[in-house]
C-alpha cells in the first residue's frame, strides 16, 4: 500500500498506518487546493466585483437586520393598545427605525409611552434601540418595564436574557 503523505511503498497490505511517517493508510488522500480554490482577495478583484461587494454590504446589511428583527418591531394597530396617539407614535418609531433613523425612533417610542404607559411593545422597541446604540443602562430599564408589563410576551425571553447578562456585568 502506498502512503499518500510520505510516498513510502508499504509491503503489508493490511497495515493501518505507515511505518515510516505514521500516516493513516486507510484515509482517502487529501486533495491539494487548486488555483480555483485559492481565497479571493480585495486586490485580486476587478472594480466591478469590488463595487458589487460594497453595494451588497450597504444594501444587504440593513435589509438582513430588518428581516431578523422584523418580529421585534410589530405594527400594533391591531393590538390591544388603548390609545390611538400611542399607536401612531409607535408605528412612526418603527418606520424611523427601519429607515436607520434610530435617534428619531427613540423620540417616537418615548412619545408612545407618554401616551400609553402600559404599551409593553414600545418599551421593548426602545430597549432594542438603546442596546444597539450602546446605552445598556437605558436598555435595562426599558426591558425591565417590558417584562413587568408582559412577562410572557413574544420577546420576554430575549428581554430576560439581556437583564440577566446585564446584572452579571
Amino acid at each position: 500500500m502506498h502512503c499518500t503523505k510520505c510516498g513510502t511503498q508499504n509491503a503489508d497490505q493490511a497495515a493501518a498506518f505507515c511505518p515510516q511517517c505514521g500516516n493513516s493508510l486507510r484515509a482517502p488522500p487529501v486533495a491539494k487546493p487548486s488555483a480555483a480554490t485559492k481565497p479571493i482577495t480585495w486586490k485580486g478583484m476587478s472594480k466591478g466585483q469590488r463595487l458589487l461587494v460594497v453595494v451588497c454590504a450597504v444594501v444587504g446589511t440593513p435589509l438582513i437586520y430588518f428581516v431578523l428583527l422584523q418580529d421585534a418591531f410589530t405594527d400594533v394597530s391591531t393590538g390591544n393598545a388603548s390609545n390611538a396617539r400611542a399607536v401612531d407614535a409607535y408605528n412612526a418609531g418603527v418606520s424611523l427605525y427601519t429607515e436607520g433613523k434610530k435617534q428619531d425612533s427613540v423620540a417616537k417610542f418615548r412619545e408612545a409611552i407618554e401616551a400609553d404607559a402600559k404599551m409593553a411593545q414600545a418599551y421593548n422597541s426602545l430597549a432594542i434601540v438603546y442596546s444597539e446604540t450602546g446605552r445598556d443602562d437605558l436598555a435595562y430599564e426599558n426591558y425591565s418595564r417590558y417584562v413587568e408589563l408582559d412577562p410572557n410576551g413574544a420577546h420576554a425571553a430575549r428581554a430576560k436574557e439581556f437583564l440577566q447578562a446585564y446584572k452579571k456585568k
